[in-house]
């Protein structure tokens, strides 16, 4: 296979430094050295990144119950557990 003029050419192109592939010039981002896939898949990640106060995330787990069978109704029943814990959270990052 190595003989294979199809091999060969795929040898000359250049090389996405991402996923390794092989791909013709017109399609590299020229900054980063990424084919443009590799390119729109991590400008899509990068939007999706959330930050938080200071980048500190704390996940709490609030109990459910049978009657919340929509999430306007688990909110309305959890409130204030909800606002309790929002409230001691910011009592001690004070």
């Amino acid at each position: 296979m190595a003989d294979s003029g199809l091999y060969r050419r795929c040898l000359t192109l250049l090389k996405c430094t991402d996923c390794e592939r092989h791909v013709t010039g017109n399609a590299f981002d020229t900054v980063t050295g990424a084919c443009e896939v590799c390119d729109r898949k991590q400008r899509k990640i990068q939007r999706k990144i959330r930050y938080a106060d200071d980048n500190v995330i704390t996940e709490i787990d609030v109990p459910t119950d049978d009657s919340d069978v929509t999430y306007e109704r688990f909110i309305a029943r959890s409130r204030l557990d909800i606002l309790k814990i929002i409230d001691e959270h910011v009592q001690a990052r004070k």
